[in-house]
């Protein structure tokens, strides 16, 4: 009997849920975490208005606080994309393993799913 038949139809239920919670959050996450960015626009002219003006190369306090927020930003999109990765990598291993399995082809496990 082919590995596939053997993989606990739990396991695939599972590795999809969490692909799907882990996409939901790479959108939502970083918004409930950080705030809205709702005042970027106004800060980000602010803040370079303000870095331009000066002269001297220092960064004003909003600029500097604009950074940081997208710094932070792309690091919470940067570790829920390395856990999507791992989970599906994970999911496609199970998947091929069991496929390739002691010789068998895609149709043998097709076949041997069939209920008689």
């Amino acid at each position: 009997m082919a590995k596939l038949a053997r993989i606990p139809r739990i396991w695939i239920a599972a590795l999809a849920v969490a692909a799907a919670a882990l996409t939901l959050a790479f959108v939502l996450l970083p918004g409930l975490v950080l705030g809205s960015p709702n005042a970027v626009p106004s800060s980000l002219a602010a803040g370079l208005s303000a870095f331009w003006d000066s002269g001297d190369g220092a960064m004003p306090p909003a600029l500097v606080a604009l950074i940081d927020y997208w710094r932070e930003w792309h690091v919470i999109k940067v570790l829920l994309s390395g856990l999507l990765v791992a989970v599906s990598i994970w999911g496609v291993t199970l998947l091929v393993d069991g496929r390739y399995q002691e010789g068998t082809t895609g149709r043998d496990v097709y076949e041997s799913q069939e209920v008689h």
